[in-house]
């Protein structure tokens, strides 16, 4: 799974970030991984397969590892569905998310109800059968080992990673600040989608829906 293949492939991008993209359907979900001398975090787990047929295959193969931590940015099932394999796979990795994301990171008839089936009950709009089926069918959510408020700093050993509460897309959101040797960067999640968005932040990605 390390190679050309854009579906499913690994990159360090610059030293010690990895971009790890997995296939999700026909799309792909992508995972960070930064690594320093003393610590090794991973930002957001994906679906199960991410984990099992992606990810493990590309620390194997660079050598990397163990993770020492693992944020989920926030609650949906593409980047939290791996959790579970992850902890099978790394029992020490401790897993970190928002604690207003908590509930719906561990249990998954909630993300489903409170999450995707939003406008079941007001409006009579919810996801098709199929949908669920493929949502349960991936994801993998077990107990987090640490909740964050924002605001907590983690250290690599050669840079400061913090993470920041940024609500919107869901109420505990986060995205990963890093400043290493002068300089600065910074892990969105799903706070935006698009490069476009960090010079106009009123501008959504997201798509608006209407029953026939």
């Amino acid at each position: 799974n390390v190679g050309d293949d854009m579906t499913s492939t690994g990159l360090e991008l610059r030293p010690g970030l990895h971009r790890v993209q997995a296939p999700l359907g026909e799309r792909f979900v992508a995972l960070y991984l930064l690594v320093g001398p003393k610590a090794t975090l991973l930002v957001d787990t994906g679906i199960r397969e991410s984990i099992t047929e992606t990810l493990l295959p590309y620390l194997a193969a660079t050598g990397l590892g163990p993770i020492t931590w693992a944020i989920n940015t926030h609650c949906d099932f593409d980047h939290t569905g791996g959790n579970g394999a992850l902890k099978a796979a790394s029992p020490e990795t401790q897993l970190l998310v928002h604690e207003l994301d908590r509930r719906l990171t561990e249990d998954l008839q909630a993300l489903i109800d409170v999450r995707y089936g939003e406008f079941r009950d007001a409006d009579g709009f919810d996801d098709a059968p199929e949908t669920t089926e493929y949502l349960r069918s991936v994801s993998d959510l077990v107990a987090v080992d640490r909740t964050v408020v924002g605001g907590e700093v983690l250290d690599l050993g050669d840079r400061e990673v913090t993470i920041l509460h940024v609500p919107g897309h869901s109420p505990g959101h986060m995205s990963i600040h890093i400043r290493s040797d002068g300089k600065e960067g910074l892990l969105t999640g799903d706070a935006a989608h698009h490069p476009v968005q960090m010079t106009h932040l009123d501008w959504s990605s997201t798509a608006d829906s209407a029953k026939a």
